[in-house]
């Protein structure tokens, strides 16, 4: 992890919620190995970014079954996706990134979850209460920018009263959080038709997802007539 002093230099998050931060998180080896080999190389020489996705393999997969939908060709976009991600893990990488994330994001985009599910459990109270804490945190990492959190996709070996539970819970946290913090209720899929296994999206299931992300994204951006894909970010009155 980054150091204490290093981090708290190079951010804008207030030190009694990076406390916080600092114990929810936990160190995955696959976290640390990601963050340091694949993410972190492309901060480190990245002084702008418009947009970063942040989550589990569910992001990461955009790299791969999703490369060919409109997010995953953004320009000026991060995806910062880990495969077995919980909330703890992306808490841990994302204070190993702090020092070095742009100070211009205008939307992260967040989707976590599915790996702190039982396969007859809703997510704890206490995990949602972190990813209340991620989400604060982000607002504080950039103050103008927005965060979009995704709800958890339903899965085949997971009760789907589960994920609804799940997902009720997340939906509650984001509306305590204000207007910067939007709620994305995940698109209707069917198992057979949109999953590669018992959890991931296949290509399909990408592009149904990808439609979802960009309408939200260009709301919350503030643009009301269609762009080009490479405009996404771009303001309208930019």
């Amino acid at each position: 992890m980054s150091s204490p002093a290093l981090t708290r230099e190079k951010s804008n998050i207030p030190p009694d919620l990076l406390q916080q931060l600092t114990t929810l998180a936990k160190f995955k080896d696959r976290s640390h190995k990601t963050c340091h080999e694949t993410h972190l190389p492309i901060l480190k020489y990245t002084k702008s970014l418009s947009g970063v996705l942040l989550g589990d393999s569910m992001i990461e997969r955009f790299l791969t079954t999703g490369s060919s939908t409109q997010i995953a060709q953004l320009p000026s976009s991060l995806n910062a996706g880990c495969g077995g991600d919980k909330i703890s893990n992306l808490i841990y990488r994302l204070l190993i990134m702090l020092p070095y994330l742009p100070s211009d994001v205008k939307v992260w985009v967040l989707m976590m979850g599915t790996n702190d599910l039982g396969k007859k459990k809703a997510v704890k109270d206490e995990d949602v209460d972190a990813y209340g804490v991620l989400v604060r945190a982000l607002c504080e990492v950039v103050p103008k920018s927005n965060v979009l959190v995704c709800g958890v996709f339903e899965r085949k070996d997971v009760l789907d009263d589960c994920v609804r539970e799940t997902n009720g819970k997340l939906r509650g946290m984001v509306e305590r959080l204000g207007d910067r913090v939007r709620w994305l209720e995940p698109p209707r899929l069917e198992k057979e038709l949109h999953l590669d296994d018992h959890v991931h999206l296949n290509g399909v299931g990408y592009e149904v997802w990808d439609g979802v992300l960009v309408e939200n994204i260009r709301e919350m951006l503030g643009q009301k007539e269609v762009l080009k894909d490479n405009d996404l970010w771009k303001d309208l009155d930019g």
